[in-house]
């Protein structure tokens, strides 16, 4: 007896001198800008804290890179609650892990966790690694300014800002690249949380491309970052060197309807007007190349800058395309852009010859209370009919979508505009995160009856299909009819 309690002792004795050392390989390291540390992921111990002091809007790149063979990093920012707010995986080349720029949202003490990839799977790797954090600095970057650049594994990262006087589109490019390495061009909004451009290039080019405008839709600084590019995911990051510009291009007002024709070459490679929108509308746009030049293509960017809709004339039938309806939901200044399209073949020395169009929807109006019936597909090339609900906020409708014959299983899907809420609703509209949307379906024929409250007032673009078509049947085209009723009065 004398002996168990002796070695109960010991063992107690041994506890409380490991547990000590157990906390402080554990405990948190301190790094600051400018700083680096030298660390090593294990069984053991497959992650590590490093904490640095931080400003709001401090413009941060922090990195993880590998100095021992075997380490595949990640590298996680947690806020001063301790809450994840951004991770990076492989952007620093060869398995490297590179965060940024990105701009912290307070005051406080940030932690950096650096482990392996991917926390939580199965997948574990382990060796030594080297981390960094670093405050970047921010050049400007103004209309025609011609700036030389380099990216190295000194500084894979650097940051422009462009400031933005009115709503404006900018043709940012990079010029005369040279080095083994590529480059990724990022624009981001005034925001920095949402990618206004993305273009990047792996092998060593005259140009990031393709080469698209930016719109910036408010005055302010924009943020324009260049970062090495690895050629795979798990190769290294090599040097680049280059330019970086930024052009103003002329922006004229567009006015709904209006068909409007030019020529994009070398010395006018965009064409950019504006338009604006009061409320949730249904528009159609229609374009053409003539015959004998380079196709176009047509970039359509909403007020908040985001890019919505892309068409082209090039592999189109008869050098044309048309888009009906075409559902805008927020209320602002539209842009669109005219360019000359890539397909592969060197741009210089091309023209283009183009003519578009954008006005208001010909789609069929639906009248509540009147049935419209109509057959799917038409001739195996058309497998959707399209109509137009005007809604009510808070108006309760019920919608009936049946077979007239036993080759049509019933398909339908409602979009509808902008609810104003915060949460988005169940489906995306092009330039909206907040948007209705309904889905019906059957994969036999029959009827199918749904009551809902329409959310918002504004135009509803209703689509019809045929699913026994989608679910493999034979039983097409087919016969349907579509009723919808407004139950409020």
């Amino acid at each position: 007896m004398r002996s168990y309690k002796l070695t109960m002792l010991l063992a107690a004795l041994c506890l409380l001198l490991i547990t000590p050392i157990a906390a402080l390989a554990q405990a948190d390291t301190a790094l600051a800008y400018g700083s680096s540390l030298d660390g090593e992921i294990t069984d053991a111990q497959p992650e590590v804290n490093y904490t640095f002091s931080g400003a709001a809007g401090d413009l941060i790149v922090a990195r993880m890179m590998a100095t021992g063979d075997g380490l595949d990093s990640y590298l996680m920012l947690l806020d001063p609650s301790g809450e994840q707010i951004t991770f990076d995986d492989d952007d620093g080349g060869s398995l490297n892990s590179l965060i940024g720029p990105f701009s912290l949202p307070a005051d406080g003490e940030y932690t950096l966790v650096a482990t392996h990839c991917c926390p939580g799977g199965d997948y574990a790797s382990s060796g030594s690694f080297v981390v960094s954090v670093d405050k970047v600095d921010v050049q400007p970057l103004a209309d025609g300014e011609l700036l030389a650049f380099e990216l190295a594994d000194s500084q894979q990262v650097r940051v422009y800002a462009y400031t933005a006087t009115e709503p404006q589109v900018v043709w940012v490019q990079t010029q005369a690249l040279s080095g083994p390495g590529g480059a990724v061009l990022n624009v981001l909004n005034l925001n920095q949380d949402i990618l206004l451009y993305d273009s990047r290039s792996q092998d060593t080019e005259t140009v990031i491309a393709p080469p698209a405008p930016v719109y910036f839709s408010a005055p302010g600084d924009y943020l324009v970052t260049l970062r090495q590019e690895p050629a795979a995911f798990d190769a290294e990051a090599a040097p680049v060197s280059g330019s970086l510009s930024a052009s103003l291009l002329p922006m004229t007002a567009l006015t709904l309807g209006e068909t409007v024709s030019g020529t994009l070459d070398d010395a006018n490679p965009f064409a950019v007007r504006s338009f604006d929108v009061s409320a949730t509308q249904l528009l159609s746009l229609s374009g053409s190349s003539e015959a004998g030049t380079a196709p176009y293509e047509l970039l359509v960017y909403d007020p908040n800058g985001i890019q919505i809709l892309f068409n082209s004339t090039a592999f189109a039938d008869n050098d044309s395309f048309s888009y009906d309806p075409f559902q805008l939901t927020a209320s602002g200044t539209y842009v669109a852009v005219a360019r000359r399209a890539d397909v592969g073949e060197p741009l210089a020395g091309t023209s283009s010859t183009y003519t578009y169009a954008i006005g208001e929807s010909q789609t069929t109006v639906l009248v509540p209370g009147e049935e419209v019936t109509g057959q799917l597909p038409i001739q195996n090339e058309t497998f959707e009919r399209v109509y137009r609900l005007d809604g009510v906020s808070g108006q309760r409708v019920r919608i009936t979508i049946r077979s007239l014959d036993n080759q049509y299983a019933p398909g339908l899907y409602i979009q509808g505009p902008a609810t104003g809420d915060e949460q988005a609703a169940n489906s995306s509209i092009p330039g909206s995160s907040n948007n209705y949307s309904l889905n019906l379906n059957s994969t036999t024929p029959g009827t199918l009856t749904y009551e809902t409250v329409l959310p918002a007032t504004g135009a509803y673009v209703v689509r019809v299909s045929n699913t026994a078509a989608a679910y493999g049947s034979t039983a097409f085209p087919g016969q349907y009819g579509l009723l919808i009723e407004a139950l409020d009065q």
